[in-house]
Protein backbone atom coordinates (compact mmCIF):
# COMPACT_ATOMS: atom_id res chain seq x y z
CA UNK A 1 0.00 0.00 0.00
CA UNK A 2 1.30 3.44 -0.90
CA UNK A 3 1.90 5.68 2.11
CA UNK A 4 2.03 9.49 1.92
CA UNK A 5 2.97 11.43 5.04
CA UNK A 6 3.75 15.03 5.95
CA UNK A 7 5.99 16.08 8.84
CA UNK A 8 6.80 19.36 10.59
CA UNK A 9 10.05 19.41 12.56
CA UNK A 10 12.50 21.79 14.17
CA UNK A 11 15.48 22.19 11.86
CA UNK A 12 18.26 24.79 11.75
CA UNK A 13 18.59 28.44 12.67
CA UNK A 14 20.64 30.84 10.58
CA UNK A 15 23.98 30.04 12.19
CA UNK A 16 25.88 32.49 9.99
CA UNK A 17 23.81 35.55 10.89
CA UNK A 18 22.68 34.42 14.36
CA UNK A 19 19.00 34.72 13.41
CA UNK A 20 16.55 32.49 15.27
CA UNK A 21 14.23 30.66 12.94
CA UNK A 22 10.50 31.07 13.59
CA UNK A 23 9.09 28.41 11.27
CA UNK A 24 8.93 24.63 11.37
CA UNK A 25 10.39 22.65 8.49
CA UNK A 26 7.79 20.82 6.40
CA UNK A 27 8.60 17.79 4.29
CA UNK A 28 6.58 15.09 2.56
CA UNK A 29 7.42 11.44 1.97
CA UNK A 30 5.99 8.64 -0.16
CA UNK A 31 6.76 4.91 -0.06
CA UNK A 32 5.11 1.54 -0.59
CA UNK A 33 4.93 -0.34 2.71
CA UNK A 34 4.66 -3.68 0.88
CA UNK A 35 8.12 -3.25 -0.65
CA UNK A 36 11.53 -3.82 0.88
CA UNK A 37 13.07 -0.35 0.71
CA UNK A 38 16.45 -0.05 -1.01
CA UNK A 39 17.19 3.68 -0.63
CA UNK A 40 16.04 7.08 0.58
CA UNK A 41 15.76 9.46 -2.38
CA UNK A 42 15.47 13.25 -2.22
CA UNK A 43 13.85 14.96 -5.22
CA UNK A 44 14.98 18.59 -4.92
CA UNK A 45 13.28 21.22 -7.04
CA UNK A 46 14.84 24.45 -8.22
CA UNK A 47 13.43 27.96 -7.99
CA UNK A 48 9.72 27.79 -8.79
CA UNK A 49 9.15 24.31 -7.37
CA UNK A 50 6.69 25.86 -4.91
CA UNK A 51 4.36 27.10 -7.67
CA UNK A 52 2.74 23.70 -8.29
CA UNK A 53 2.75 21.34 -5.31
CA UNK A 54 0.48 18.83 -7.04
CA UNK A 55 3.23 18.36 -9.63
CA UNK A 56 5.71 17.58 -6.84
CA UNK A 57 3.29 15.22 -5.13
CA UNK A 58 2.54 13.29 -8.33
CA UNK A 59 6.25 12.97 -9.17
CA UNK A 60 7.04 11.69 -5.68
CA UNK A 61 4.24 9.13 -5.83
CA UNK A 62 5.29 7.97 -9.30
CA UNK A 63 8.87 7.34 -8.17
CA UNK A 64 7.72 5.52 -5.02
CA UNK A 65 5.47 3.27 -7.11
CA UNK A 66 8.17 2.43 -9.65
CA UNK A 67 11.08 1.77 -7.28
CA UNK A 68 11.66 0.26 -3.84
CA UNK A 69 12.47 3.65 -2.36
CA UNK A 70 11.25 6.23 0.11
CA UNK A 71 10.97 9.54 -1.75
CA UNK A 72 11.24 12.92 -0.01
CA UNK A 73 10.29 16.49 -0.90
CA UNK A 74 11.55 19.10 1.56
CA UNK A 75 9.93 22.54 1.71
CA UNK A 76 13.19 24.07 2.87
CA UNK A 77 13.93 27.55 4.19
CA UNK A 78 12.91 30.08 1.50
CA UNK A 79 11.28 27.32 -0.57
CA UNK A 80 8.30 29.58 -1.37
CA UNK A 81 10.24 32.32 -3.19
CA UNK A 82 7.98 32.33 -6.25
CA UNK A 83 4.30 33.23 -6.59
CA UNK A 84 1.82 30.37 -6.14
CA UNK A 85 -1.63 31.23 -7.48
CA UNK A 86 -3.30 28.09 -6.10
CA UNK A 87 -2.03 28.00 -2.51
CA UNK A 88 -1.03 31.23 -0.78
CA UNK A 89 0.56 29.29 2.11
CA UNK A 90 3.36 28.37 -0.27
CA UNK A 91 3.58 31.68 -2.11
CA UNK A 92 5.78 34.72 -1.83
CA UNK A 93 4.29 38.19 -1.77
CA UNK A 94 5.70 41.23 -3.55
CA UNK A 95 6.67 44.23 -1.46
CA UNK A 96 8.14 47.60 -2.37
CA UNK A 97 10.85 49.39 -0.39
CA UNK A 98 10.52 52.94 0.97
CA UNK A 99 12.26 54.58 -1.98
CA UNK A 100 10.02 52.73 -4.43
CA UNK A 101 6.95 53.80 -2.49
CA UNK A 102 7.98 57.45 -2.75
CA UNK A 103 8.39 57.17 -6.52
CA UNK A 104 5.07 55.35 -6.90
CA UNK A 105 3.31 57.99 -4.79
CA UNK A 106 4.71 60.75 -7.03
CA UNK A 107 3.32 58.92 -10.09
CA UNK A 108 -0.08 58.48 -8.45
CA UNK A 109 -0.24 62.15 -7.47
CA UNK A 110 0.68 63.19 -11.01
CA UNK A 111 -2.42 61.40 -12.31
CA UNK A 112 -4.57 62.49 -9.34
CA UNK A 113 -4.90 58.91 -8.13
CA UNK A 114 -5.20 57.68 -4.56
CA UNK A 115 -4.96 54.19 -3.14
CA UNK A 116 -8.31 53.24 -1.61
CA UNK A 117 -6.79 51.99 1.66
CA UNK A 118 -3.60 54.03 1.47
CA UNK A 119 -0.33 53.12 -0.20
CA UNK A 120 1.77 50.48 1.57
CA UNK A 121 4.57 48.02 0.87
CA UNK A 122 2.04 45.20 0.76
CA UNK A 123 -0.41 46.71 -1.77
CA UNK A 124 2.13 48.49 -4.00
CA UNK A 125 2.22 45.58 -6.47
CA UNK A 126 -1.52 45.60 -7.17
CA UNK A 127 -1.58 49.41 -7.29
CA UNK A 128 1.31 49.40 -9.78
CA UNK A 129 -0.73 47.09 -12.01
CA UNK A 130 -3.69 49.47 -11.82
CA UNK A 131 -1.39 52.37 -12.70
CA UNK A 132 -0.20 50.45 -15.76
CA UNK A 133 -3.78 49.85 -16.87
CA UNK A 134 -4.54 53.56 -16.50
CA UNK A 135 -1.51 54.55 -18.58
CA UNK A 136 -2.59 52.23 -21.40
CA UNK A 137 -6.11 53.68 -21.31
CA UNK A 138 -4.82 57.27 -21.37
CA UNK A 139 -2.59 56.46 -24.34
CA UNK A 140 -5.53 54.94 -26.21
CA UNK A 141 -7.59 58.04 -25.53
CA UNK A 142 -4.74 60.26 -26.74
CA UNK A 143 -4.52 62.04 -23.41
CA UNK A 144 -0.83 61.23 -23.03
CA UNK A 145 1.76 60.66 -25.73
CA UNK A 146 2.90 57.09 -26.32
CA UNK A 147 6.69 57.24 -26.48
CA UNK A 148 7.23 53.56 -25.70
CA UNK A 149 8.01 54.24 -22.05
CA UNK A 150 6.94 51.65 -19.49
CA UNK A 151 5.74 51.69 -15.92
CA UNK A 152 8.94 50.29 -14.35
CA UNK A 153 8.84 49.28 -10.66
CA UNK A 154 11.10 47.32 -8.32
CA UNK A 155 9.85 44.77 -5.79
CA UNK A 156 11.10 42.28 -3.25
CA UNK A 157 9.83 38.70 -3.35
CA UNK A 158 9.05 37.94 0.30
CA UNK A 159 8.55 34.28 1.28
CA UNK A 160 6.08 33.39 4.06
CA UNK A 161 6.94 32.56 7.69
CA UNK A 162 9.40 35.45 8.12
CA UNK A 163 11.85 33.68 5.83
CA UNK A 164 14.38 35.19 3.43
CA UNK A 165 17.00 34.10 0.92
CA UNK A 166 19.91 32.60 2.86
CA UNK A 167 21.02 30.80 -0.33
CA UNK A 168 22.09 27.21 -0.06
CA UNK A 169 23.34 26.61 3.46
CA UNK A 170 20.05 26.52 5.38
CA UNK A 171 18.32 24.69 2.52
CA UNK A 172 20.99 21.96 2.52
CA UNK A 173 20.85 21.64 6.31
CA UNK A 174 17.06 21.35 6.14
CA UNK A 175 17.36 18.39 3.77
CA UNK A 176 19.98 16.72 5.95
CA UNK A 177 17.89 17.23 9.09
CA UNK A 178 14.85 15.77 7.33
CA UNK A 179 17.01 12.77 6.39
CA UNK A 180 18.13 12.29 10.00
CA UNK A 181 14.53 12.51 11.21
CA UNK A 182 13.48 9.84 8.69
CA UNK A 183 16.40 7.58 9.60
CA UNK A 184 15.68 7.87 13.33
CA UNK A 185 11.88 7.62 13.08
CA UNK A 186 11.70 4.73 10.62
CA UNK A 187 14.97 3.00 11.64
CA UNK A 188 16.42 3.36 8.14
CA UNK A 189 20.07 4.11 8.93
CA UNK A 190 21.07 1.06 6.88
CA UNK A 191 19.75 2.53 3.61
CA UNK A 192 21.85 4.60 1.19
CA UNK A 193 20.75 8.17 0.48
CA UNK A 194 20.47 9.48 -3.08
CA UNK A 195 19.91 13.19 -3.70
CA UNK A 196 18.93 14.64 -7.06
CA UNK A 197 17.73 17.94 -8.42
CA UNK A 198 17.78 20.54 -11.14
CA UNK A 199 19.48 23.95 -11.16
CA UNK A 200 19.29 25.40 -7.62
CA UNK A 201 17.93 22.05 -6.45
CA UNK A 202 21.03 20.34 -7.84
CA UNK A 203 23.19 22.93 -6.11
CA UNK A 204 21.50 22.06 -2.80
CA UNK A 205 22.16 18.36 -3.51
CA UNK A 206 25.86 19.06 -4.02
CA UNK A 207 26.02 21.10 -0.81
CA UNK A 208 24.45 18.19 1.07
CA UNK A 209 27.33 15.97 -0.03
CA UNK A 210 29.83 18.67 0.96
CA UNK A 211 28.34 19.25 4.42
CA UNK A 212 27.53 15.58 5.17
CA UNK A 213 29.92 13.41 3.12
CA UNK A 214 29.33 10.15 4.99
CA UNK A 215 25.56 10.61 4.86
CA UNK A 216 25.11 11.07 1.10
CA UNK A 217 25.86 8.14 -1.21
CA UNK A 218 24.92 9.61 -4.61
CA UNK A 219 24.29 13.00 -6.21
CA UNK A 220 22.31 13.33 -9.45
CA UNK A 221 22.74 16.85 -10.81
CA UNK A 222 20.97 18.64 -13.66
CA UNK A 223 22.62 21.99 -14.44
CA UNK A 224 23.91 23.02 -11.02
CA UNK A 225 26.21 26.04 -10.74
CA UNK A 226 29.51 25.32 -8.98
CA UNK A 227 29.37 28.58 -7.01
CA UNK A 228 26.55 30.72 -5.61
CA UNK A 229 24.79 33.08 -8.00
CA UNK A 230 25.35 36.25 -6.01
CA UNK A 231 22.57 38.43 -7.37
CA UNK A 232 19.98 35.89 -6.22
CA UNK A 233 20.57 37.23 -2.71
CA UNK A 234 22.66 40.39 -3.24
CA UNK A 235 20.98 41.74 -6.37
CA UNK A 236 19.93 45.02 -4.78
CA UNK A 237 23.57 45.82 -4.04
CA UNK A 238 24.80 44.75 -7.48
CA UNK A 239 22.17 46.60 -9.54
CA UNK A 240 20.97 43.25 -10.90
CA UNK A 241 17.66 41.48 -10.59
CA UNK A 242 16.65 37.87 -10.14
CA UNK A 243 13.60 37.85 -12.39
CA UNK A 244 11.13 40.20 -13.99
CA UNK A 245 7.53 40.44 -15.13
CA UNK A 246 7.06 42.11 -18.50
CA UNK A 247 3.37 43.02 -18.66
CA UNK A 248 3.11 44.18 -22.27
CA UNK A 249 -0.67 44.53 -22.06
CA UNK A 250 -0.36 47.22 -19.40
CA UNK A 251 3.00 48.68 -20.48
CA UNK A 252 4.61 47.64 -17.20
CA UNK A 253 7.96 46.08 -16.33
CA UNK A 254 8.41 44.84 -12.77
CA UNK A 255 11.89 43.96 -11.50
CA UNK A 256 12.06 41.38 -8.70
CA UNK A 257 14.77 40.58 -6.16
CA UNK A 258 14.46 38.13 -3.30
CA UNK A 259 14.23 39.37 0.26
CA UNK A 260 17.63 38.76 1.82
CA UNK A 261 19.37 39.65 5.06
CA UNK A 262 22.79 39.58 3.43
CA UNK A 263 24.56 42.90 2.90
CA UNK A 264 27.64 44.19 1.09
CA UNK A 265 28.06 46.92 3.69
CA UNK A 266 31.21 45.99 5.63
CA UNK A 267 29.82 47.71 8.73
CA UNK A 268 26.66 45.61 8.74
CA UNK A 269 26.36 42.59 11.07
CA UNK A 270 24.95 40.81 8.01
CA UNK A 271 27.95 41.52 5.78
CA UNK A 272 28.54 38.72 3.25
CA UNK A 273 32.16 37.87 4.03
CA UNK A 274 34.71 35.87 2.06
CA UNK A 275 34.10 32.97 4.42
CA UNK A 276 30.36 32.96 3.64
CA UNK A 277 31.19 32.78 -0.05
CA UNK A 278 33.80 30.05 0.39
CA UNK A 279 31.48 27.61 2.17
CA UNK A 280 29.02 27.92 -0.72
CA UNK A 281 31.57 27.22 -3.48
CA UNK A 282 31.63 23.65 -4.84
CA UNK A 283 34.69 24.13 -7.03
CA UNK A 284 37.20 24.47 -4.18
CA UNK A 285 40.20 22.12 -4.33
CA UNK A 286 41.04 22.32 -0.63
CA UNK A 287 37.45 21.68 0.41
CA UNK A 288 37.07 18.79 -2.04
CA UNK A 289 40.29 17.28 -0.70
CA UNK A 290 38.88 17.45 2.84
CA UNK A 291 35.56 15.98 1.69
CA UNK A 292 37.33 13.14 -0.12
CA UNK A 293 39.39 12.29 2.96
CA UNK A 294 36.14 11.94 4.87
CA UNK A 295 34.43 9.94 2.12
CA UNK A 296 35.22 9.67 -1.59
CA UNK A 297 32.72 6.86 -2.18
CA UNK A 298 29.88 9.24 -3.08
CA UNK A 299 28.72 8.71 -6.67
CA UNK A 300 28.33 11.87 -8.77
CA UNK A 301 26.31 12.10 -12.00
CA UNK A 302 25.75 15.42 -13.79
CA UNK A 303 23.62 16.41 -16.78
CA UNK A 304 24.71 19.58 -18.55
CA UNK A 305 23.79 21.30 -21.81
CA UNK A 306 26.71 22.67 -23.82
CA UNK A 307 24.68 25.78 -24.68
CA UNK A 308 23.88 26.64 -21.05
CA UNK A 309 24.42 30.42 -20.85
CA UNK A 310 23.40 30.67 -17.20
CA UNK A 311 25.77 30.58 -14.26
CA UNK A 312 25.81 26.79 -14.53
CA UNK A 313 28.82 27.10 -16.82
CA UNK A 314 29.69 23.86 -18.70
CA UNK A 315 33.43 24.61 -18.56
CA UNK A 316 33.32 25.11 -14.80
CA UNK A 317 31.30 21.92 -14.44
CA UNK A 318 33.98 20.04 -16.39
CA UNK A 319 36.61 21.43 -14.04
CA UNK A 320 34.54 20.39 -11.01
CA UNK A 321 34.15 16.84 -12.31
CA UNK A 322 37.84 16.54 -13.15
CA UNK A 323 38.62 17.47 -9.54
CA UNK A 324 36.10 14.91 -8.27
CA UNK A 325 37.82 12.22 -10.34
CA UNK A 326 41.23 13.43 -9.15
CA UNK A 327 40.15 12.80 -5.57
CA UNK A 328 38.85 9.31 -6.36
CA UNK A 329 35.12 9.90 -6.69
CA UNK A 330 33.01 7.91 -9.15
CA UNK A 331 32.05 11.00 -11.19
CA UNK A 332 30.35 11.00 -14.59
CA UNK A 333 29.58 14.27 -16.40
CA UNK A 334 27.10 13.92 -19.28
CA UNK A 335 27.38 16.82 -21.72
CA UNK A 336 24.52 17.13 -24.21
CA UNK A 337 24.75 18.76 -27.63
CA UNK A 338 22.07 19.32 -30.27
CA UNK A 339 22.53 15.81 -31.68
CA UNK A 340 21.28 14.44 -28.34
CA UNK A 341 17.92 16.23 -28.50
CA UNK A 342 15.16 13.61 -28.76
CA UNK A 343 12.15 15.75 -27.77
CA UNK A 344 11.25 13.40 -24.92
CA UNK A 345 14.20 13.10 -22.56
CA UNK A 346 16.52 15.88 -23.76
CA UNK A 347 14.44 18.75 -25.17
CA UNK A 348 17.17 21.39 -25.58
CA UNK A 349 20.84 22.01 -24.78
CA UNK A 350 20.26 25.10 -22.65
CA UNK A 351 19.90 25.43 -18.88
CA UNK A 352 18.00 22.46 -17.47
CA UNK A 353 17.77 20.59 -20.81
CA UNK A 354 13.96 20.69 -20.55
CA UNK A 355 14.42 17.63 -18.31
CA UNK A 356 12.32 17.00 -15.20
CA UNK A 357 13.74 15.56 -12.00
CA UNK A 358 11.33 12.64 -12.29
CA UNK A 359 12.59 11.57 -15.71
CA UNK A 360 16.23 12.05 -14.71
CA UNK A 361 15.82 9.98 -11.55
CA UNK A 362 13.88 7.27 -13.39
CA UNK A 363 16.81 6.94 -15.76
CA UNK A 364 19.56 6.92 -13.11
CA UNK A 365 17.99 5.03 -10.20
CA UNK A 366 18.23 1.46 -11.60
CA UNK A 367 22.03 1.58 -11.92
CA UNK A 368 22.50 3.57 -8.71
CA UNK A 369 20.42 1.09 -6.71
CA UNK A 370 22.50 -1.73 -8.18
CA UNK A 371 25.78 0.00 -7.32
CA UNK A 372 24.61 0.72 -3.78
CA UNK A 373 23.03 -2.65 -3.00
CA UNK A 374 25.94 -3.65 -0.74
CA UNK A 375 26.09 -0.30 1.08
CA UNK A 376 27.08 -0.46 4.73
CA UNK A 377 26.77 2.74 6.80
CA UNK A 378 29.90 4.11 8.41
CA UNK A 379 30.17 4.01 12.18
CA UNK A 380 32.62 6.93 12.40
CA UNK A 381 31.67 10.46 13.37
CA UNK A 382 30.01 12.17 10.41
CA UNK A 383 31.12 15.69 11.37
CA UNK A 384 33.37 17.69 9.04
CA UNK A 385 35.06 21.11 9.12
CA UNK A 386 36.22 23.47 6.38
CA UNK A 387 38.59 26.41 6.61
CA UNK A 388 36.89 29.39 4.97
CA UNK A 389 39.14 32.45 4.84
CA UNK A 390 39.66 33.36 8.52
CA UNK A 391 36.86 31.18 9.91
CA UNK A 392 36.31 27.48 10.52
CA UNK A 393 32.91 26.13 9.45
CA UNK A 394 32.18 22.90 11.35
CA UNK A 395 29.19 20.74 10.48
CA UNK A 396 28.66 18.72 13.64
CA UNK A 397 26.67 15.50 13.71
CA UNK A 398 24.31 15.83 16.67
CA UNK A 399 22.58 12.50 15.83
CA UNK A 400 19.14 14.14 15.47
CA UNK A 401 20.40 17.01 13.31
CA UNK A 402 23.48 18.52 11.68
CA UNK A 403 24.54 21.75 13.33
CA UNK A 404 26.81 24.42 11.87
CA UNK A 405 29.31 26.05 14.22
CA UNK A 406 31.56 28.91 13.08
CA UNK A 407 34.75 29.95 14.84
CA UNK A 408 37.28 32.66 14.12
CA UNK A 409 40.74 31.34 13.35
CA UNK A 410 43.71 32.78 15.18
CA UNK A 411 45.95 34.85 12.92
Amino acid sequence: MLVNETFFINSCDDYELNIKRKSKLEFRISYDDTKELKAIVFDIGGFGANTNLSFLDSARVALAKKFNILVVHVFHHCFAIRHNEQDKRYSCTFEMNDEGLKQLEIALNFFNLKAKDGLSKANAFSISIELGKLLVQLKKEGKIEDKGAKNVRKFLAVPPNDEYQNYGVMAALDHINALKFIQNTFKLHHLPTIVGGGSYGAYIANLMAKFYPLGIQAVVDNSSPVAPVLWYFLGEYMDKFELYYDFDAIDSFFIINAKSMWSLDENSPYYFKKSNLAIRVLLDKEHLSKQALKNNKTIYIAYQGIDDKSDANPDKKREFYELLKHFGFDANLLLFSKKDIDGKFIKNTEHGLGLSNKLMLKRELPLLLEKLQDYKPSTEDKSISYVCDNELFSFKDMKTKLKLEIKKLKT
